[in-house]
């Protein structure tokens, strides 16, 4: 990436600021540069010395995100994808955690770990929360601005859980999360959301087109069933029966039927990344308007 042309765009947007919309779209950049800034930074090799310690160039990180938060304006200091994004960006910091190469006891004492992974849960909780709470049936927010910061925060909610540290205990991780209900939530929301496209006809059907192969969110309704049973599996140290009977307490969706051994191998980030980058996400009228 040019990043020398994007900041000319951007002072170009702040100076005119021809629409409202264009603060919004300078301070969404900008936040991408930062978590792409992080992601470069942690992406270095364990094995090489670095310049700065891991729980510095953290802090260091987590004032930048603080002092960009400061320079919002007022009536985008709630904005919920802003806001995800910035909370993704402090979850892309302190994942590093869950490393054992870049940080096991040779490189930090386990309270530092500890202490940043706890960080990374309260970001996540926070983002869970932001993108969450409100429930809309009649208009998903599975868009492609977002979904990839969706995608990203269940596969790191997971590895936190299925992560083997003493005194860490995944039941606990995933009630801070609150995870498994967020998940039963959206699973619950999403069969909802189906079976009303389901009942309307769509744009392409009305004008004589095929219909698409597979509906986007009945894929990923089968992922979230996979992502529930496994949180469960883990919340209870891979008690298969046990983690069946907490889903099936649950009201609403029970899912289908499935074997936990399995999901260890299906569920990994290649999955995820398939739904995220499938062609159905594009936001059109004939797939996305029923």
């Amino acid at each position: 990436m040019n990043t020398s042309h994007v900041e000319l765009c951007l002072k170009t947007l702040e100076n005119a600021a021809e629409y409202p919309s264009d603060v919004f779209l300078v301070k969404l950049v900008k936040s991408q540069q930062i978590a792409q800034n992080i992601a470069l930074a942690m992406s270095f090799d364990p094995s090489q010395p670095m310049q700065l310690p891991i729980p510095v160039l953290v802090q260091s990180f987590q004032d930048q995100i603080k002092s960009f938060r400061d320079t919002l304006p007022k009536h985008l200091q709630d904005d919920p994808s802003l806001g995800g994004h910035l909370l993704i960006s402090e979850v892309l910091l302190t994942d590093i955690a869950l490393s054992d190469q870049h940080c096991g006891p040779a490189s930090m004492p386990v309270e530092t770990r500890l202490e940043m992974l706890w960080s990374c849960i309260r970001s996540l909780r926070a983002f869970f929360r932001a993108r969450f709470l409100h429930r809309d049936i009649d208009k998903p927010r599975y868009v492609n601005l977002t979904t990839s910061d969706v995608a990203y925060s269940l596969i790191t909610s997971i590895k936190l859980l299925t992560l083997r540290l003493p005194g860490w205990d995944p039941k606990q991780v995933a009630a801070e999360l609150t995870i498994t209900h967020m998940l039963h939530w959206q699973i619950n929301d999403l069969a909802l959301i189906i079976e009303k496209r389901r009942s309307e006809p769509t744009a392409a059907a009305a004008g004589g087109a095929p219909p698409i192969a597979e509906d986007p969110f009945e894929r990923l309704l089968r992922l979230l069933f996979n992502a529930r049973e496994l949180v469960n599996l883990q919340c209870h140290s891979g008690d298969a029966q046990a983690a069946a009977a907490a889903a099936a307490a649950m009201p609403g969706i029970p899912g289908p039927p499935g074997s936990s051994q399995t999901l260890l191998g299906e569920l990994d980030e290649s999955v995820w990344f398939d739904i995220v980058n499938e062609t159905a996400w594009n936001m059109n009228d004939e797939i996305m308007s029923g």
